[in-house]
């Protein structure tokens, strides 16, 4: 390893930070753009260098090989004093295209003052022998996206619009935590720069064991970019980083599902026939590692067991494994591009019918989310009713690498439910329906007894808190279902369902501009009418608060912070009805309400993207003061008969 690079590239405790590529112009049809053209670039690769490794299993793939030349470099690095490549494998030591002995010849040309390390991959650009990307994280994308006019007929879409958000994300954790994981570990110099660095790997390879036990590839059962960016450095592990980064806890060999993973992958076209174990043996041992004076290369492992019989073909995954969660622009979306909901699937009621589910104290646990107002509404109720000891309760949420899977309990230690279990909430799903396809929905409410969802009926749960489980609400519990009401109560709610609740997602999931107009004036004229009748009426049915008023809320309570994103131009905030805003705030002086609505996570950016493009409550959701905007002075007293009280009691 050269002096420079210990220089220039480890920080002062001991860190690994690398190097900065360069030359980053991405390859494209717009001004200032590489031009796409077949025959005038040359690709440099090393077949040591894992970087360069999957820009040519990419350019296999998709059959770039007439479009695209190559050029193969000596793993071994040249004794020139610098962090170079050389051509020693070419007859006379040049590359015959280029006639250069050097990578750093076509780095120097592009730039005289280039200080950085000779890096691959590189692509140089024939017509005037300059290096023009040396972007290994982008590269195979722009090969993926840019040059697909030059992919061979039947190619694999390696990187599928449907799952581009999913494989930015996973990219971007197996870059830092595998792909230059390994570095930070071998190139460490202090012991707790290696520590962080050791912990770090073991424990993605950890937790990608156990995602590889449930699908054939990390997105199902295709081939995608992430598959090729991991298997490059699972293919150097063994040989190389376990021994010569001192990554030695345990070899990949070791994991029944990577290991499987990595020989399943290396037996299609393009991985194993790209893959050179001796040319990484040679590179690593011979270039990489500082404490190997003499030069000696190992003899083993036994490379032959890359060969060996995997059986990953056989594997019924869905078996075994989660369901990816089915999309509602993919499933939900009718010939008119309108949004139709899914049913919701367990709808038995509680009552007192042979058939009927039973109200009993502790058989329930609620699963609820903070972002749905469905199930918003069922923890609301639960909270007003006293029913936290009569029903348990629990969050769910999505993690960045996982979200493919749906609702998972990202909230609790080992991401497990503490009294189930589990770590989706498909799997609670599953148990009560092993073949059921739809999207696994908040609220669900689960028998423990049994472990399985026995009502997601968010239409009418709230109603059966109400009723079913009046035994075991609290002596002061409100009556938001007067009997009285209960009519007026029940249409009111199944016009706010398709106007209010599932009127923002009409209008976020329509997928024709007739769909979206249609819900937009639907949800509009309703708040017309609704500010109409709270300029007259403290709640929706007079002085007290009712279920109706729990169902509004949270869909208002999510609109300004969190609904708009998806949305075309804005007619009114809920800001802007003067009545329906006090009321907001009315509500949210109750604790129940204040209790369960999360304004941060609501508000949360929904992306990683750090550009400069990002909407307002994304860019400032850490400064913006929602306790103090909600928690505003309003005088929605004055409407009422009743001022200091908001609820109607069982006993009134």
């Amino acid at each position: 390893m050269s002096k420079k690079f210990i220089k220039d590239e480890i920080e002062k405790d001991g860190k690994f930070k690398r190097q900065k590529n360069q030359f980053t112009t991405p390859f494209g049809t717009e001004k200032g753009q590489l031009p796409v053209e077949a025959g005038r670039y040359r690709l440099f690769w090393s077949p040591a260098c894992p970087w360069a490794h999957r820009s040519v299993i990419v350019r296999s793939l998709l059959g770039l090989q007439d479009a695209i030349s190559l050029g193969t470099l000596d793993p071994v690095r040249p004794d020139v004093g610098r962090t170079d490549w050389a051509f020693t494998l070419d007859e006379y030591e040049e590359d015959p295209v280029l006639k250069i002995r050097y990578l750093s010849e076509a780095y120097l040309k592009a730039d005289p003052g280039y200080k950085g390390r000779f890096t691959v991959p590189a692509v140089v650009d024939l017509k005037t022998g300059k290096v023009v990307n040396n972007d290994y994280f982008n590269l195979t994308r722009y090969w993926e996206v840019e040059w697909k006019i030059y992919h061979k007929a039947g190619a694999p879409d390696l990187y599928p619009v449907e799952l581009r958000e999913e494989i930015d994300i996973l990219n971007n954790i197996l870059f830092h935590e595998i792909n230059n994981g390994v570095y930070k570990a071998g190139f460490a110099r202090s012991q707790e720069a290696y520590d962080e660095a050791y912990h770090l790997v073991f424990n993605r390879l950890d937790w990608l064991e156990e995602r590889l036990g449930h699908s054939r590839y990390l997105f199902g059962d295709k081939i995608t970019e992430s598959d090729i960016r991991l298997y490059v450095t699972l293919a150097r592990f063994d040989v190389a980083y376990y021994n010569g980064f001192l990554l030695n806890r345990s070899l990949i060999s070791d994991y029944p599902n990577l290991w499987g993973y990595a020989r399943d992958l290396y037996e299609q076209p393009g991985f194993g026939d790209t893959t050179d174990l001796e040319a990484i043996k040679k590179h690593y041992h011979l270039c990489a590692v500082s404490t190997n004076p003499y030069g000696i290369v190992p003899k083993g492992p036994d490379l032959s067991i890359w060969k060996t019989p995997h059986g990953r073909d056989k594997i019924n995954f869905e078996l075994i494994g989660q369901k990816v969660r089915p999309k509602e622009i993919e499933k939900e979306i009718d010939e008119r591009g309108a949004f139709i909901r899914q049913p919701n699937r367990f709808t038995t009621p509680f009552g007192d019918g042979e058939n009927d589910l039973k109200a009993e104290s502790g058989r329930y646990r609620l699963f609820w989310a903070k972002g749905c107002h469905w199930s918003n509404r069922a923890s609301i109720v639960r909270e007003l009713l006293g029913l936290q000891e009569a029903i348990s309760i629990n969050l769910v949420g999505q993690s960045k690498e996982n979200r493919a899977y749906g609702w998972e309990f990202v909230y609790n230690e080992d991401r497990k439910d503490p009294v189930l279990g589990v770590q989706y909430l498909s799997e609670l799903y599953y148990n009560a329906d092993p073949d059921y396809e739809g999207r696994c929905t908040v609220p669900a409410l689960v028998d423990v007894t049994t472990e399985k969802v026995v009502n997601n009926d968010y239409h009418r749960l709230t109603n059966y808190f109400e009723t079913a489980f009046r035994p075991f609400q609290s002596p002061d519990a409100p009556d938001l279902y007067p009997e009285e009401l209960r009519r007026e109560i029940d249409d009111y709610n199944d016009w706010l369902f398709p106007n209010v609740n599932n009127g923002t997602y009409r209008m976020m999931f329509a997928q024709s501009i007739t769909a979206y107009e249609e819900a937009f004036e639907d949800f509009y004229h309703a708040l017309d009418l609704i500010e109409e009748r709270l300029s007259k009426t403290r709640f929706i049915f007079g002085d007290y608060v009712t279920d109706s008023d729990v169902r509004l809320f949270v869909t208002l309570a999510r609109f300004d912070s969190h609904y708009y994103r998806n949305l075309g131009p804005i007619k009114h905030r809920i800001v802007d009805f003067e009545n329906i805003w006090g009321y907001c705030r009315d509500l949210y002086e109750i604790p129940a309400f204040r209790n369960n609505t999360y304004f941060k996570d609501i508000a949360a950016p929904q992306s990683e993207n750090k550009s400069f493009f990002q909407d307002f409550n994304s860019r400032f959701v850490n400064q913006i003061d929602y306790e103090g905007i909600w928690s505003a002075p309003h005088n929605r007293k004055e409407l009422s008969k009743t001022p200091e009280e908001k609820f109607k009691r069982y006993d009134n």
